[in-house]
């Protein structure tokens, strides 16, 4: 998801210019990740009563005495962490390794080069933990564009919160990607999508609409 919402933002201003054709660089970056909680299949059984499917989140000592107390209980869906990532402009991306170099066709075809790199999040699923890391990337992509297509940027993000794009409300040109091995594909046209189950914060606010199709 990280490196859907990146790779969409960056597009998205390639996409102002008339003709997106020809070498763009990644200069800037502002991320924020939602971390939700999955239904926990450990605990999908009446005998869990009202904490079937929820997850346990314990609080343990660090001086081997075995000390280790229930915290809390996180059920399907709840936002239980947001973490922000930026904004980082060139100095910061530099710091941190990251040079994504991207070269675009005007048959729709683009690569990028040797010598980028981009960050990436990768679990431990023994210890299941995640940690990031900048790795060497190399790639084919295939896209589409409409410079002019004049479509609304989005006021709200993926949550339904305000979006923090200061191009929100503004009028902007669509571009999809169908080919890639580094990024996830998206279309043109926005579309709905569906989550496993109703998406909300702790305030009681969904983060996904009831109604399909909204």
């Amino acid at each position: 998801m990280k490196r859907f919402i990146v790779i969409l933002s960056a597009f998205f201003c390639l996409s102002m210019a008339q003709d997106i054709a020809g070498s763009w660089t990644l200069t800037a970056v502002d991320v924020f990740y939602y971390n939700f909680a999955r239904l926990n299949h450990e605990t999908n059984d009446p005998a869990f009563g009202e904490f079937q499917g929820q997850t346990p989140l314990y609080v343990s000592d660090t001086y081997g005495l075995g000390a280790s107390l229930p915290l809390a209980w996180l059920p399907p869906g709840y936002m239980f962490l947001g973490v922000p990532n930026g904004p980082y402009g060139e100095g910061g991306l530099a710091a941190n390794g990251v040079n994504l170099n991207v070269t675009l066709a005007t048959d729709g075809t683009g690569v990028i080069p040797e010598g980028s790199s981009y960050p990436d999040i990768e679990l431990d699923p023994e210890a299941c933990v995640t940690f990031g890391q900048v790795l060497p990337v190399t790639d084919e992509v295939i896209y589409t564009s409409t410079a002019d297509a004049g479509v609304l940027l989005p006021e709200t993000n993926i949550v339904g919160l305000p979006s923090l794009n200061r191009y929100a409300g503004t009028e902007v040109g669509t571009m999809s990607l169908s080919q890639s091995v580094v990024f996830s594909f998206f279309p043109e046209e926005a579309t709905t999508d569906v989550a496993p189950m109703p998406l909300y914060f702790a305030d009681g606010h969904f983060g996904t609409s009831m109604t399909p199709n909204a």
